[in-house]
């Protein structure tokens, strides 16, 4: 039986799969193990790691989603993909980040509140 974290996993990679798609992308899934979960080809090809959380943590007064953004117990690396799409399941919200703004180990994101990542918000445009 999958874990928790498995199947938040795989509904968040659905979840970009269909925003991808909504977008005008093809999505191909790699058939081995890879360091991405999709590729996005369009007018060219995108290398996507997806990380979803199905619920925000309370923290004082605010809610936020904290992502993790390593594979292994490292940071992903450009080489290894081309953007990082943070899934908020609860919230049906996605966060698409090139991968040379997120060479960090993890993301905290309150939705209901101004901050840095605003601009990334369901920014499939970035594709392009």
């Amino acid at each position: 039986m999958p874990s928790a974290r498995q199947v938040a996993g795989s509904i968040g990679e659905a979840v970009c799969a269909a925003r991808l798609l909504a977008n005008g992308y093809v999505v191909l899934t790699p058939s081995t193990p890879e360091p991405y979960d999709l590729v996005a080809v369009g007018m060219r090809f995108h290398k996507i790691q997806v990380k979803a959380r199905s619920n925000a943590r309370s923290h004082g007064r605010s809610s936020r989603y904290n992502f993790t953004i390593e594979r292994c117990g490292r940071v992903y690396q450009p080489s290894e993909c081309d953007f990082v799409v943070l899934v908020a399941l609860d919230a049906d919200i996605c966060w698409v980040l090139p991968i040379k703004k997120a060479l960090i180990s993890s993301v905290a994101i309150n939705p209901n509140r101004p901050g840095k990542y605003d601009k990334y918000v369901e920014a499939w445009h970035l594709l392009k």
